[in-house]
């Protein structure tokens, strides 16, 4: 497995290359990572992927609709986060992204390292011109992370859910 890009702390991985190597560890991860407190703010599809079964179906539904980068803590490469990435409807220039971090690592900067990363990392590509993300209106850490990050808010269609762009 070839490391997309790093950071201080952190190495970003293809997950499609991961599951290809060895799936059992990426579905073991998920399961633990998409506690219902990590999984309240987001669609139904990511809740309840308590074992492996659930986990390896959910996998391979997200790969099949989506890039998957698989976030892992050096030099251990546990597996700390993932971050979803879709093509946005406005054309491949933008990248629609969803973050999910463990629990157990929320407050310690993590999050930040690995946006302002992905951030890095895209801003080198000529490809992508842009970042958009979708938050729960009440996921007052997720705003604060988007909003540190440079990230602007955007007319929004309804209150459930705030919508941020970042030009590269």
């Amino acid at each position: 497995m070839t490391d997309l890009f790093s950071s201080e702390r952190l190495t970003f991985c293809r997950g499609r290359e991961l599951f290809a190597q060895d799936k059992l560890i990426l579905a073991d991860a998920m399961t633990t990572l998409l506690t219902p407190k990590v999984a309240e703010p987001l669609p139904i599809r990511f809740h309840g992927i308590n074992n492996r079964p659930k986990a390896l179906l959910w996998l391979q539904q997200t790969l099949a609709e989506s890039e998957l980068l698989v976030v892992q803590l050096k030099p251990a490469r546990q597996i700390i986060a993932v971050i979803l990435l879709h093509s946005a409807a406005e054309g491949r220039a933008a990248i629609n992204i969803g973050y999910l971090l463990a629990e157990q690592y929320w407050g310690k900067g993590y999050a930040t390292e690995m946006l302002t990363s992905l951030i890095r990392y895209y801003k080198h590509s000529k490809n992508i011109s842009c970042l958009n993300a979708g938050v729960a209106a009440d996921n007052r850490a997720s705003i604060s992370l988007l909003e540190k990050c440079g990230f602007c808010q955007v007319k929004n269609h309804d209150n459930k859910t705030l919508f941020y762009h970042l030009k590269l």
